[in-house]
Parts: C-alpha cells; sequence; structure tokens
C-alpha cells in the first residue's frame, strides 16, 4: 500500500471538489498511451494530494461519475477530462484544499493536449522545448522556442516559475507564478506549449509591465521609461515601436537606467551626448581598420554617428515631457530639448541616386547572380549547342575544338539563361516604382494588377501611402517573366519571399539582395573605365532614384507624389527630388524613356546591357533616330 496509508482521514467532501482536486494532479502525469479518453491515475496520487487515507479513495471513488476504478494493490484511477471540465467551471464549488486562498483559479475549460515531452530528470531549471513544427511551419521562420524557469525562493521554500521565450529576435521573460499559485512542472510545460502556439500563429503579445508606484513622485528612470513605451504603443507604427525600443535599450537605458528622474540634469544629458559620440567614433575607427568590435554575444558592434545620437536625446525629451506634464511626478522641467545638446550632422553624400545607365549596370549584374553562370559560360554553352544541334559534331570533336574535357562539354550544353530573377526583379521594383522597402517586401500576388498594369498597395507607412503604383512597361515586363519562372497562383503568396517562405527584412534587402549586385556592377564598371557608382546606396537610395528619374521622364511632382505616397509635396521635393546634370543630355534621356516611358522599347530581347548600351551613350548625333 501507498506512504499515504499513514495520513489522516479526511470528513466527508464534495465529490465535484475530489474530482477538481484530481484534475489538478492530473497536470503533473503522463497521458494515457492506450490514447482514449481517460488518463490514469494511481490511488495513492490521490490520496497524498488530498491528504486522506488510500480506503477512502475506494470507497469514495465509484460514486465519482468522472473517475474510474481499477484493481490491484496500485489500481489506477481512470479520469475523464472533459467531465471534469465542467465541474472545474462550477462557481458554486468550495475552495479546494487549505491553501486555495493562494491559487489561481483554472480555466473553465480545459481541452485535451497532445501529450508533451517528459522533461528530464535530475535538472530543477527546467527543461526547454518547443511544439512540433511541420514542414510549413519550417518554411516560415524559425520555430518558437523557449524554456520553462525555475527559481527557488528561500524565504518561503517554495519554487517560482517564469518562462523565457523566443519572440521577434529578441528573449522575452514572461513570469508565471509561485507553488502557492498552483504552479508546477507540467501546468508551466502547458504554458509554453500554448505560448509557443501563439508565436506561431503571430498573435501572442508580452504581458504587460508593472504599473509605477502610486507613491512614488520621482521614479527611476527605467521603470518610468518601460511605462512611457507600454503607454505609447498603442499609438505608433511597428518600425517606430522598434526604433524607440531600440533607441532605448542599446542607447538611453544603459546611461540613465538607475537615475531618479529628477537627477537627469543638462550636465548628466550633456555627458551622455559625449560619452555617445566618443562610442560611436571608436566603433567607426575599429570597423574602418577592419577590427569591428564585438559585444557581448559575439556579434560585432555596429558604428553609429550624429544621427542616432540625436534621435536618442529626443527621445529622452519625449519621456521627461511626459513626466512634467503629470501631476504625480515632482518633476517640472528639464534641460534635454537645448539647442546645445544638439549633434551637428555630417556633412551629406554628394549624390542620393543613381543615374539611369547605373541603376541598368546594377540590373545586369543582379541577373548575372541570379543566372549562377557566368557570361562567358552561358556564351560557351551557347556554342557548344550550336556544334552539336547544327553541325552535328560528336562530343569529343567538340571538346577539342573549344579546348575542354568532354564531361565539361556535355555539362555546358546544358547552361542556359533562366532560372530565378528574384533579385533583378527586387531591385527593378524598387528603383522603378518608388517603393519602400518594406512595401517590397511585403507585396502580395493579389497586388500585382498586370491587366491594368499597376501596383496596388493596401497597407502604408501613412494615409497617403495607401494608393497604386504605376507599373511602367519595363517593370511589367521583368514582373511578368519573374512570376512565370517561379509558378505563383496563390493569390496571397508572397512576390518575393525569403529560402523560409517569410518576407525579407529592410536589413536582408540592403545586405543579401541590394549589396552584392552593386559590388558586381562596380567591378564591371572599373573593367570598363566607366565612373564610379555614389557610396552608400541602399534600397532608400532606389526610390529616390525614381523619383528623379521620373523628373527626367517629365512626370509632373504632383503624380511623381501620389507614386511615392508623400503628403507632402516639400519634403518630397527637399530631400527626395535631386537635379541631375544629364538631363539635358538626349542620350541619357532615351535610357529613361526606355525604362520609364510608355513608348520605349518593352521587348527584353533587345534590352540594351553592357557594351551594347554603350551605344546609347556615344556623342549625340542629330540625324541619328531615337529609341
Amino acid at each position: 500500500m501507498s506512504s499515504a496509508d499513514d495520513g489522516p482521514i479526511a470528513p466527508e467532501l464534495n465529490p465535484a471538489l475530489v474530482e477538481r482536486i484530481a484534475h489538478r494532479v492530473l497536470l503533473r502525469l503522463v497521458s494515457d498511451s492506450r490514447g482514449d479518453d481517460f488518463q490514469l491515475l494511481t490511488v495513492a496520487q490521490v490520496a497524498r494530494r488530498l491528504q486522506v487515507h488510500s480506503s477512502w479513495v475506494y470507497a469514495n471513488a465509484r460514486q465519482l461519475g468522472a473517475l474510474r476504478l481499477g484493481t490491484g494493490p496500485k489500481a489506477p484511477l481512470r479520469f475523464d477530462p472533459r467531465r471534469v471540465a465542467l465541474a472545474v467551471g462550477d462557481p458554486s464549488l468550495p475552495a479546494a484544499g487549505p491553501s486555495s486562498a493562494r491559487r489561481r483559479p483554472e480555466p473553465p475549460a480545459l481541452r485535451r493536449l497532445p501529450s508533451l515531452p517528459t522533461p528530464a530528470r535530475g535538472h530543477q531549471s527546467a527543461a526547454s522545448t518547443g511544439p512540433s513544427t511541420g514542414a510549413a511551419e519550417t518554411r516560415c521562420g524559425r520555430r518558437p522556442t523557449g524554456q520553462v524557469r525555475k527559481t527557488w525562493r528561500k524565504r518561503d521554500e517554495q519554487w517560482r516559475f517564469a518562462l523565457r521565450i523566443w519572440w521577434q529576435g529578441e528573449r522575452v521573460w514572461v513570469p508565471l507564478g509561485l507553488e502557492a499559485d498552483g504552479w508546477n512542472d507540467y501546468r508551466a510545460k502547458l504554458e509554453l506549449e500554448n505560448v509557443t502556439r501563439e508565436i506561431a500563429a503571430g498573435v501572442w503579445r508580452p504581458p504587460t509591465p508593472q504599473p509605477l508606484d502610486p507613491g512614488d513622485r520621482n521614479p527611476i528612470f527605467r521603470e518610468f521609461a518601460t511605462f512611457w513605451l507600454d503607454e505609447k504603443q498603442p499609438d505608433l507604427e511597428r518600425s517606430t515601436y522598434d526604433d524607440y525600443r531600440n533607441l532605448l535599450t542599446n542607447h538611453v537605458l544603459p546611461a540613465f537606467h538607475d537615475k531618479r528622474l529628477s537627477e537627469i540634469n543638462y550636465e548628466a544629458i550633456n555627458a551622455y551626448r559625449t560619452a555617445r559620440l566618443r562610442e560611436g567614433a571608436r566603433r567607426k575607427r575599429a570597423s574602418e581598420a577592419g577590427v569591428p568590435l564585438h559585444g557581448r554575444p559575439g556579434r560585432p558592434l555596429r558604428p553609429f554617428g550624429a544621427r542616432q545620437v540625436n534621435a536618442s536625446v529626443r527621445l529622452l525629451a519625449q519621456i521627461l515631457d511626459r513626466a512634467v506634464r503629470s501631476e504625480r511626478f515632482d518633476l517640472e522641467h528639464h534641460r534635454a530639448r537645448e539647442r546645445e545638446l544638439k549633434v551637428k550632422r555630417e556633412k551629406p553624400v554628394y549624390r542620393r541616386f543613381l543615374e539611369v545607365d547605373e541603376l541598368l549596370d546594377v540590373l545586369d549584374a543582379a541577373l548575372e547572380i541570379d543566372q549562377r553562370s557566368s557570361p562567358e559560360t552561358l556564351e560557351l554553352g551557347k556554342t557548344v549547342r550550336h556544334l552539336r544541334e547544327i553541325e552535328r559534331l560528336p562530343w569529343t570533336r567538340i571538346a577539342a575544338t573549344i579546348g575542354r574535357a568532354e564531361s565539361t562539354t556535355i555539362w555546358l550544353s546544358r547552361q542556359t539563361a533562366g532560372g530565378r530573377r528574384a533579385r533583378r526583379a527586387m531591385i527593378a521594383t524598387l528603383g522603378l516604382s518608388g517603393l519602400r522597402a518594406h512595401e517590397v517586401a511585403d507585396l502580395r500576388r493579389r497586388h500585382l494588377d498586370f491587366t491594368h498594369g499597376r501596383i496596388v498597395i493596401a497597407d502604408g507607412k501613412t494615409y497617403g501611402s495607401v494608393r497604386e503604383v504605376h507599373m511602367s512597361p519595363f517593370l511589367r515586363e521583368e514582373l511578368l517573366v519573374y512570376v512565370a519562372e517561379v509558378g505563383q497562383t496563390g493569390a496571397d503568396e508572397l512576390v518575393f519571399p525569403t529560402r523560409r517562405g517569410t518576407p525579407h527584412s529592410r536589413q536582408n534587402l540592403n545586405r543579401r539582395v541590394l549589396a552584392p549586385a552593386v559590388a558586381r556592377a562596380t567591378q564591371a564598371r572599373a573593367t570598363r573605365g566607366d565612373a564610379v557608382l555614389p557610396p552608400a546606396i541602399t534600397p532608400h537610395t532606389l526610390r529616390r532614384t525614381f523619383v528623379t528619374l521620373s523628373a527626367q521622364a517629365g512626370r509632373s511632382p504632383s503624380w511623381i507624389q501620389a507614386q511615392i505616397g508623400h503628403a507632402d509635396m516639400t519634403t518630397m521635393q527637399r530631400y527626395y527630388m535631386q537635379a541631375s546634370h544629364s538631363e539635358t543630355q538626349p542620350r541619357m534621356k532615351r535610357l529613361v524613356e526606355y525604362v520609364l516611358d510608355e513608348a520605349g522599347m518593352t521587348n527584353q530581347a533587345h534590352a540594351p546591357t553592357g557594351e551594347a548600351r554603350q551605344t546609347l551613350l556615344l556623342p549625340d548625333d542629330p540625324a541619328a533616330p531615337g529609341i
């Protein structure tokens, strides 16, 4: 008989109460391997939990509709979770045991979940796990994972449970509760399963931070900044919220986290400004020397300049403004908006857009990367196919003619222009439509209207960003060829997905899509002796390129403003529409007409590439016909 036989005999208990407590015991057990509606509980486990004699369990179990008694000295009680769920949800039930005042109420209806992996024995800091994901979830990004963390509290000798979750590229701490609240290993594991399912579905949100102490009129900056960011989150766009969070985490909080609001005076802010400028200059020097500094996770620290420092000071001023306006705090004024604290911006790059010939060179370089075969290899393959199919030469003679091995000759015959043109299509969309980087990344197949020649932006950064963008014949042809090659049919499919089926991030578009094409185009232009490309080419550079090229093509400012989704024309003219000295050159205007005009060349077989394009850039001949 079990060790619970020596326990006291309990008085008469409500049968529904017994089922309720038995349900809590179930959270620590493994599901019945036979997979029926009942799960196994031993008599000893129920008796120990109820603090009763085992004979009492035998005598009363037969009166409970949701429990079935087996036979033998260790006979199991079979437990029906569906019937007990109804009993648990009954508000008329009495308290469950002597410690019920500290217990959290169980959910009114608990459905049976798949069996969870059993945590390894001997580890008190609970095992880590994530739900088993199928091929579809594997393609859609990193599998949501997490850990159950246990901390021993000496003052009351019980375990505190929490979850450490991987969410949107960072670790999030989710407190659960104490043993006195009903938490145990199995229940924490169950909560981990539920949270990871929510993350996989994209509906989970981190727990709301604890509110500020109403009696503290001079709180610590870390607590107040967390309160402010949580308060502002519903009014912020996701990108703005991420920027604020990044500035707080990497810049502001390390300097002011333990200071009281009243301690953040002019001297403290000025010292912070000076320290960040020195740190940014140090990172920049190390990066230019080829020895970038590394942070704690081992990743290189990114250099930053005046823009990030000014943005962090402005964010600090917004947070302190909130404290000044409130009657809850003693802060009456702050000095974060002093003009002397603003850092002078670095001199801008001399040109923030690409000329039309430079854009076409980047597109050609992107196509070469997409083909995964060099132009020389493709040309040699064309020669091999001609010798084999037209002149009917044997493989040995063809190999001797081109000076390659016979196996290499056969391989060359299979090399044709084709494959995925995703890189070229993405860069063409960025440079010839004026879309933002995240708009290109979020494009769905239903947003491409080839019938009417337009791209529909249904969810933009601002109200003016919801628009219809004109699709030039050149861009339409590029996208048609790309969509036909990848075979996209679903209306909700991403036009430019990653390998895992997720949208590209802005950094991913810059580093993995655009930067390799720019590097290859720079090398090709250097080989031909052309002018070098401007520095720091990003997806936003291509957005500026579209505005400048559209102005060269004779588009009206109001049309350009509607295409890029700007509410203020002054902003567009000041920051985007930069004058190009080549706009007066007819040979350059012919290239602009080729990529933007309705009457331009739309047949991709006649696209001017490489040296063929140089014909268009020769000195003008008044008698030469236009394109």
